[in-house]
């Protein structure tokens, strides 16, 4: 009697393989005209959530990576499992939190040829502004804005030799936010990361460079940043936590994909929550968005 049931499963799960794989096909990076299969792509960020699927994804289409982030046993563990040439998936452990730390990275890459970087390394912390730990604070600003302003800052300048080349920055649909009330350090990177990115992407548009800076802006994924970002203090249960989130992988590729082919975009929202977000931060005042963004961040603990 469950053997209709098992059949039917089988059909559901190979119609889902079939989706994945047609998802693939249509959103083929090898298919945009400006990409070259042999550059590398540059991955901060990359052993774990978007910037490992990330990873994933390009892996998949035979793209030439290289990947940056502090731990590297998740990286070392896919490359073996997948058994990917040393090549075609080159680690390299770095915390870029440390200044020193992304000069080295930028002296070590010096002789790839990297058409392309995705700064996505970054974390943020919940609570209090009064509570929240200052070393944490001051190392959260050190990785997500001053690392990425490093990176962005270097890689226009050897992209602009060539007059070719992306630099994907993440930022986070908190960016467009008059505040974070709760994620008060975190907002502000983010806001930083995406005024940065538009306001050197409009310079190179209006100098006629084929070099582009695009924005990903992200509302809430699956990953363990929401379990991260809370302090110990703040909740010792952090199964607590709920948050309404997307699809890690489909974000990942549609992002990925529409940032990389984007000609004149700055920035990238993708899901109708989050382009309806954006809408409101237009229409209501900073009182009623604050007001509102301290109720939602509020609401992640039971």
């Amino acid at each position: 009697m469950f053997k209709p049931i098992q059949n039917a499963l089988i059909v559901i799960q190979t119609l889902k393989w079939i989706h994945t794989l047609l998802g693939l096909i249509n959103m083929n990076i090898n298919k945009i005209k400006w990409i070259n299969k042999q550059d590398y792509i540059l991955i901060t960020g990359a052993s774990k959530g978007l910037g490992f699927e990330f990873v994933n994804f390009l892996s998949q289409l035979g793209i030439p990576l290289i990947c940056v982030s502090r731990s590297t046993e998740s990286l070392k563990k896919f490359k073996k499992d997948n058994n990917i040439v040393e090549s075609n998936l080159i680690i390299f452990s770095y915390d870029l939190s440390v200044e020193s730390e992304v000069f080295e990275l930028l002296h070590e890459i010096k002789d790839y040829k990297i058409s392309t970087i995705i700064n996505n390394a970054g974390f943020g912390l919940y609570g209090l502004f009064s509570e929240v730990n200052l070393e944490k604070e001051l190392n959260m600003i050190d990785l997500n804005i001053k690392a990425l302003h490093i990176l962005t800052k270097k890689f226009v300048e050897i992209f602009n030799i060539n007059n070719y080349g992306r630099i994907i920055n993440i930022a986070s649909m908190a960016s467009f936010s008059p505040g974070g009330p709760l994620y008060s350090t975190y907002y502000a990177t983010k806001a930083y990361v995406l005024s940065l990115g538009q306001s050197v992407n409009t310079e190179l548009k209006k100098n006629k460079s084929k070099v582009r800076v695009v924005t990903i802006c992200p509302g809430p994924l699956k990953t363990e940043f929401w379990k991260t970002s809370i302090d110990k203090k703040v909740s010792k249960n952090k199964k607590d936590i709920k948050v309404k989130t997307m699809d890690l992988k489909k974000y990942s590729r549609k992002s990925l994909y529409k940032a990389l082919k984007t000609k004149n975009k700055n920035y990238i929202i993708l899901g109708a929550k989050n382009k309806l977000l954006r809408k409101c931060t237009k229409i209501f005042g900073d009182k009623t968005i604050l007001n509102n963004v301290y109720k939602f961040q509020k609401s992640k603990l039971i």
